[in-house]
């Protein structure tokens, strides 16, 4: 591999401007990209499909999908992801919460 294509978007939980989930749109939407590794931060889903959305995009994209999930509350879980084409050697999650502010994280991955 000459040079590696990396991608960084908010998908605001998958919800559009339309007020409408529609995570169809955003695996078009990043599939178009062609990046190697994509963070999409503010991955969402209701606390019974938040894994079945991580399923739902390695299946529509073709990647592998590592989801940490940062905020539940009483209707979802919020948090952050990273798809590849690579071979994954290992995923990381670090704390980045400061206080009792809105909890944050990184996903640190390393790959073949």
């Amino acid at each position: 591999m000459d040079a590696l294509t990396v991608a960084t978007w908010n998908i605001h939980g998958g919800i559009g401007l339309d007020r409408r989930r529609a995570p169809e749109r955003i695996a078009q939407v990043l599939s178009r990209l062609g990046a190697d590794v994509i963070a999409p931060q503010q991955f969402a889903a209701p606390h019974a499909h938040f894994e079945a959305g991580r399923g739902e995009l390695e299946q529509r994209l073709g990647l592998r999908a590592i989801v940490q999930p940062t905020l539940a509350t009483a209707r979802a879980r919020f948090g952050n992801a990273v798809l590849t084409r690579l071979p994954v050697r290992k995923a990381t999650c670090h704390d980045l919460g400061v206080g009792t502010r809105e909890p944050r994280n990184a996903i640190e991955l390393e790959c073949d």
